[in-house]
């Protein structure tokens, strides 16, 4: 081997000796960061479900921190880990909405109105959602679109949700399993889970 082999050699070892160890370190960094993102999520996840729906304001605890949003809204920011390896999480919650004042009808489910991640449609065919869409939320709506026209979503008239089809299955379903307000669904009166 002559020198100028050698020298080059060096050379190159010296420079690519830096990026060599410092991708050699990158699955250690990362094994550590998800690991404390695996604790910050446990915990912010855990703190939520302490809270949520309930009547109390939530307070510090350990390495969470609930911020108020307004509105009975809150959010929880758990932080785990130091320097590189810290890892933030934040989750969103509500407390128990505070109900409305009792009007003396305490039959009247309009009282007890539930919020839904969908607003009812104003228009529905006469079917009935498939069993792998129920809501007819993934799909169905969409086709129904090209078909029929447009809904109060700007897509087809909804098909009807399974949980509505019939008088039976309306009184055997549950409203917290209900994407949008089917209460009182073709006059059948107002779901006692309400």
């Amino acid at each position: 081997m002559n020198i100028t082999s050698m020298l080059v050699g060096i050379t190159i070892m010296g420079i690519a000796a830096p990026q060599i160890a410092q991708m050699s370190l990158q699955p250690f960094i990362a094994q550590k960061t998800a690991q404390n993102f695996g604790v910050a999520e446990a915990a912010a996840v855990t703190f939520a479900a302490q809270y949520e729906g309930g009547e109390e304001e939530p307070t510090a605890a350990g390495i969470c921190i609930p911020t108020d949003l307004d509105n009975r809204s809150w959010q929880v920011t758990c932080t785990e880990g130091d320097g590189r390896f810290i890892a933030k999480v934040t989750r969103a919650f509500r407390l128990m909405t505070e109900g409305t004042e009792d009007s003396g009808q305490s039959d009247n489910y309009s009282d007890k109105a539930r919020p839904y991640w969908l607003t009812t449609p104003k228009n529905h065919s006469s079917t009935e959602c498939p069993e792998t869409d129920q809501w007819g939320t993934k799909r169905t709506n969409r086709q129904n679109h090209e078909t029929f026209g447009n809904d109060a979503w700007g897509r087809g008239f909804a098909c009807i949700p399974q949980a509505a089809w019939n008088p039976e299955r309306y009184f055997a379903s549950h409203p917290d399993n209900w994407i949008y307000d089917i209460n009182n669904w073709e006059g059948w009166g107002p779901h006692p889970d309400y």
